[in-house]
């Protein structure tokens, strides 16, 4: 790597003076000629500045820590939306002059291990994929519609929330189908919290969903993947899904490979039977299938703003709650329930 010294040594000045040079300052002992000579060398010599040299100079490491543990991250490979977080959170970071740093520590709801984090030196702020000690008078009770949320943190101790609320989603699809006079709703998923959120929500509606109607025998995590055996897994279950005049899947990919199943078995997604899914997944290319969008880019804009806010002194808002939306498509928009007598 080429240093400061060895421009130096080649056009015969000080380092300081190349280095006031190379920052724009000028310097009154270097003589035009000799500023253009430095500027050249640096130049074919491909010189880079060090910043890390330069920022431990200012006091800052201009790097933004995002906290995992071990638990949040196999959570995050299985997500299908989490990696949307984590791009759009490193590209509103770095439009704001930081990097964006993956550490993994032990407990990310430990207070005093996220500061000890930050007062490290290696970081100048941090943003947690959870946050949660109940016995820490900063920390907040935990939020029963969170579906994640970022913990935005300052050396000096400060922490912000950001949630996404995943209920509005759901109840937006919830009032739309019972708009629609649809009684018997099937849902395709894995055992969980979307579940649980599900029949609560749609049991305060009045629009029950019966356990003959729940299928999660072999639906695990998602990812791409699921497609394929969410399709054997609806084949499985034609007959019970013909009885039902509307199916949620748990997520996008699951939809795939269930209106892939039901059409091979001659029902038409959107006609003859409505569809949902979750998490608007655009590879999954289903333009016609009604949704809901966990606005995960938005978080990440709100997370980096939040955070370099609070390292320029500015006064932050302690929480904040961005709901998840229901998007109408065709697979539910134009459904005109049957007459089955």
């Amino acid at each position: 790597m080429v240093r400061s010294q060895d421009i130096a040594d080649i056009v015969g000045v000080s380092r300081q003076a190349v280095s006031a040079v190379l920052n724009g300052r000028g310097s009154s002992s270097v003589s035009a000629a000799k500023r253009e000579l430095i500027l050249k060398v640096a130049r074919e010599m491909n010189y880079q500045p060090n910043y890390q040299a330069k920022n431990l100079a200012r006091g800052c490491s201009r790097v933004i820590g995002f906290l995992y543990s071990q638990q949040s991250m196999l959570k995050m490979l299985r997500s299908p939306v989490y990696p949307r977080f984590i791009n759009s959170l490193s590209v509103n970071l770095a439009a704001r002059g930081y990097e964006l740093s993956l550490i993994g520590i032990e407990d990310t709801c430990d207070a005093d291990g996220i500061l000890q984090t930050v007062n490290s030196g290696r970081v100048d702020g941090v943003i947690c994929s959870s946050y949660f000690n109940s016995n820490d008078p900063r920390a907040e009770q935990k939020h029963p519609q969170q579906v994640i949320f970022a913990t935005t943190t300052t050396p000096e101790g400060v922490f912000s929330d950001i949630r996404i609320n995943g209920e509005t989603g759901i109840a937006g699809l919830a009032d739309h189908l019972r708009q629609q006079g649809h009684e018997k709703i099937a849902y395709i998923g894995q055992k969980g919290f979307r579940l649980e959120q599900h029949l609560r929500i749609f049991a305060e509606r009045n629009i029950p969903l019966s356990e003959k109607f729940i299928v999660t025998e072999g639906m695990y995590a998602s990812n791409p993947g699921d497609a394929l055996t969410c399709f054997e897994i609806t084949s499985l279950h034609l007959d019970m899904l013909r009885n039902c005049t509307a199916v949620i899947f748990n997520n996008d990919y699951y939809a795939r490979g269930g209106c892939a199943a039901l059409r091979q078995a001659g029902i038409v997604p959107g006609r003859d039977i409505a569809v949902a899914g979750h998490d608007n997944l655009e590879e999954c290319d289903m333009p016609f299938l009604t949704t809901t969008t966990a606005p995960y880019d938005i978080m990440g804009e709100r997370c980096a703003e939040r955070i370099c806010a609070q390292l320029n002194g500015r006064q932050v808002p302690s929480g904040e709650t961005i709901n998840n939306q229901l998007i109408i498509r065709a697979s539910t928009a134009d459904y005109q329930q049957p007459n089955r007598e």
